[in-house]
């Protein structure tokens, strides 16, 4: 029979089972917390492993600026719980995702990435009939190759264009080194996290 099982041993709990150790939880937050806190940067707690807007709440008590989401539809879970600050990180396209970002920035911070013009007017066109603003990010490929711009014209084009359309704000460039993590090696991995940093960095 289900149910809870707080306050139960392990051997009790139905598997397969997902148990989350709050001890470490915490101590994974504080010392995220205390990390950043030397760095010239804010850090923003991506949730779609975790799913979870308590858990994205705890993130944000400790210092999160906001969440990343990999789906529109992440997004406007952790809004309707009371969290504001929401970035897509990742490509939206068709009306029906476009317009359900779209009605999301009425009432949340809401920011996508993109690396299309034609994505970027589609995102215009969904905000504007929604009476929005969208917050856009330009996402560069740091070597991933999976997607994002890789050249630096392409790049000013993108920009140029997101700031002359309606319904948009152009809010900078977002990237992700995640071909880094596949990397065993800590000495190349770390190599490779700095190349794709300093590609990035060249964007400015």
């Amino acid at each position: 029979m289900y149910g809870s099982v707080i306050g139960r041993s392990r051997e009790e709990v139905l598997t397969p089972a997902l148990l989350l150790d709050l001890d470490i939880l915490r101590a994974n937050l504080s010392f995220m917390k205390e990390r950043m806190s030397s760095m010239p940067t804010k850090l923003r707690a991506h949730v779609k492993v975790h799913k979870s807007p308590h858990i994205a709440r705890m993130q944000i008590e400790a210092g999160a600026i906001g969440v990343g989401t990999a789906t529109v539809w992440e997004a406007i879970v952790m809004a309707r719980t009371g969290i504001s600050d929401v970035f897509v990180i990742n490509q939206l396209v068709g009306p029906e995702k476009t317009r359900a970002l779209a009605l999301l920035a009425r009432e949340a911070d809401a920011k996508v990435a993109v690396d299309d013009k034609g994505n970027v007017d589609e995102l215009s066109r969904a905000a504007v009939a929604a009476g929005s603003t969208i917050g856009v990010l330009i996402e560069i490929d740091t070597g991933m190759r999976r997607c994002g711009v890789t050249d630096k014209q392409e790049a000013l084009t993108l920009a140029q264009r997101i700031a002359g359309l309606p319904g948009l704000r152009f809010l900078g460039l977002t990237g992700y080194e995640g071909h880094c993590t596949l990397e065993q090696e800590r000495e190349k991995r770390q190599r490779m996290a700095r190349e794709a940093m300093e590609f990035f960095i060249g964007f400015a």
